[in-house]
């Protein structure tokens, strides 16, 4: 694939994790750093992998936000943190889903082969 995805997937994890920074800052938590909190994320995001058979690690992602930011913003805010980012994610997902088939639906259109001419 190349260092262009490489830096696309780097872009998005920063975004990802300023997402979770602005939630856990609306707690009033300023000690922590941006880089920690998307430290944090990042760590939470590969803890799904380490669960195969839990689809786009649903709870697991969010047991492990909750105990990353558990001790900084208490569990509840914590849990509260990891289930509206995991609604941000889903409906960041949708909203590209559903650009993408918009701004290509032309070009699909375009793709298409001919119509043959009927015999008969």
């Amino acid at each position: 694939p190349g260092w262009s995805v490489t830096v696309l997937q780097s872009a998005i994890g920063l975004l990802l994790g300023a997402s979770v920074y602005s939630l856990v800052s609306a707690w009033g938590i300023n000690d922590l750093s941006y880089f920690y909190v998307v430290g944090i994320y990042g760590a939470c995001f590969l803890s799904r992998y380490l669960v195969p058979f839990a689809p786009a690690g649903i709870g697991v992602r969010e047991l492990a936000m909750v105990a990353g930011f558990g001790p900084f913003i208490g569990v509840d805010g914590a849990f509260l943190v990891a289930i509206l980012h995991r609604l941000v994610f889903v409906l960041s997902e949708l909203a590209l889903a559903f650009a993408s088939v918009v701004l290509y639906r032309d070009r699909r259109i375009e793709a298409q082969l001919p119509e043959q001419p009927k015999r008969g």
